[in-house]
């Protein structure tokens, strides 16, 4: 999805076959798919009205367009004419499909950034060689498959040569694809395969400590045709261009997992429902490296208070004790002589009354994980105290409080917040302490 063109044709909706209108489609790095139409006014307004899934025959084949269609821009000729210009979301480039209900693929492969490199896995190797001849062989490595669920997720190789007899130059790129297939041999809808590829992509930029994007997805029909559908999607905030991957950036790597990775996988896909509000707000900070600091803080406490509720629940009575307390004090609030608001939010308060506060769940964490981090905290209870106030402080927007952790320590706190999360996201995944304090040990 990283391949910009630009191709012109022929476009119709599909429910609309008769009425057809000129445009052309552009897709650029970094930015999202337009479709620019011109026609006449009262024919583009009936089109983008009408249409929920827009065919085309283009230069590039036949395309279908399909998900929210949004106008930008309008110009009007002197000619009659008028040009509009269309956000897509989704284009399949190859195939016409009628309705969206029959967008649906046997199979799907993926090529993630940085994957190469988080596999550390190549077939290169070199052969014996004579005086200036210099012989370099290349075996594909074999596939690694794995059973997830109801689907296959595989790791597959393939290359790419490149040369010409006018440079003094070869190029040989190895690529890692990962396919995903239902193991049922039946065919997905691509929305289905979208959930399946973003908690992939999750993965791994847990793993490298790295955004990871979808660089290429091809879509496979039919299992005995060999003919793929490349599929273009929304990914105007994709980081471009991709530099070499550090080798401390990694947080896992795949030879480090290898025997279980299976196993890991599996247990990624089946905490994903459970723990996603703590992956979105890890990784939203992740994938957004211009995010103030104050709020990636606010999103790690958060997480961190977002992981214990869903593992540990958190409460100081039980749902039936509760509801004898809440009875009484909500009786005892509507007896005071105070303002009717005034109780009202005294009472909205008591509706989470019965919940850990901040200050216990990050002391209950603590001590879960103390083998581990008191490697890098040092007084437990300074530390809480801290995070607690700076999180009412930015929180309630209130300068009276004292003792939250001013500018010069907040980048620190969010750090030593980030690797408790991390922490957390490992044991779910079943890492031993060991490996863990191996990691951390990167981070700090």
């Amino acid at each position: 999805m990283t391949k910009e063109f630009e191709c012109g044709g022929i476009w119709w909706a599909a429910e609309n076959p008769e009425s057809k209108i000129s445009g052309k489609l552009i897709f650029r790095k970094g930015k999202r798919l337009e479709l620019q139409l011109t026609g006449h006014p009262e024919d583009l307004e009936a089109f983008s009205k009408s249409a929920s899934v827009i065919l085309g025959n283009t230069s590039k084949g036949r395309i279908t367009l399909h998900g929210s269609f949004f106008v930008i821009q309008e110009f009007m000729s002197s000619f009659g004419l008028s040009s509009r210009s269309l956000y897509v979301d989704k284009a399949f480039v190859g195939e016409h499909f009628q309705r969206a209900e029959d967008i649906k693929f046997s199979n799907l492969i993926v090529q993630y950034s940085y994957l190469n490199e988080w596999l550390g896995i190549h077939g290169f190797y070199p052969a014996p060689s004579e005086d200036f001849d210099v012989v370099i062989k290349y075996k594909r490595p074999d596939s690694i498959k794995a059973v997830v669920g109801d689907y296959e997720i595989n790791i597959i190789f393939g290359f790419e040569t490149s040369y010409s007899i006018m440079e003094p130059e070869v190029n040989f790129k190895q690529k890692a694809f990962i396919e995903i297939k239902p193991l049922k041999n039946s065919l997905l809808s691509f929305d289905e395969y979208q959930e399946i590829m973003q908690s992939i992509q999750n993965f791994l930029s847990f793993a490298l400590s790295k955004p990871v994007y979808p660089l290429d997805v091809k879509g496979r029909i039919d299992e005995s045709e060999k003919r793929m559908v490349e599929i273009y999607c929304d990914l105007c905030n994709i980081e471009q261009p991709f530099k070499k991957l550090p080798h401390s950036v990694k947080m896992f790597s795949f030879r480090g997992i290898a025997g279980r990775f299976e196993k890991i996988l599996n247990l990624w896909f089946e905490k994903y429902e459970t723990l996603k509000p703590v992956y979105d707000l890890y990784l939203g900070a992740l994938y957004n490296p211009q995010m103030y600091l104050e709020n990636e803080f606010l999103s790690m406490v958060q997480a961190l208070e977002a992981y214990h509720r869903r593992k540990f629940d958190g409460k100081y009575l039980s749902d039936d004790d509760y509801s004898e307390v809440y009875i009484k004090l909500k009786s005892a609030i509507d007896n005071l002589a105070v303002e009717k608001s005034f109780k009202e939010s005294l009472k909205a308060k008591l509706k989470y009354g019965n919940e850990y506060s901040l200050r216990k769940r990050l002391k209950d964490l603590l001590s879960k994980f103390r083998d581990i981090t008191k490697e890098f905290i040092a007084n437990e209870d300074d530390f809480i105290g801290k995070v607690v106030t700076t999180r009412n402080r930015l929180t309630h927007l209130d300068k009276d409080l004292e003792d939250a952790a001013g500018s010069e320590f907040l980048f620190e706190m969010t750090q030593k917040l980030k690797v408790i999360l991390q922490i957390c996201i490992l044991r779910e995944l079943e890492f031993s302490k060991d490996e863990i304090k191996n990691v951390v040990r990167k981070d700090i």
